[in-house]
């Protein structure tokens, strides 16, 4: 998890939402190149994901992936 002062919310990388959701790296990478998925932030050249007010938020922006 880390903190970026660019965004007010702390954010998980793709290792660690995978991990999270119990998906692959691969499956995350899949959702953002086709529009579903959790939501995402670009800091210079990586990817990262604003962990979200609650599981159920995380359940819903997930399940039309």
């Amino acid at each position: 998890m880390i903190h970026s002062p660019l965004y007010p919310t702390p954010l998980l990388s793709r290792v660690e939402l995978a991990a999270q959701l119990g998906v692959s790296e691969h499956t995350l990478w899949r959702w953002r190149h086709d529009g579903v998925g959790p939501a995402t932030v670009k800091i210079g050249k990586r990817v990262y994901y604003p962990i979200p007010a609650s599981p159920a938020a995380l359940a819903k922006e997930t399940a039309h992936a």
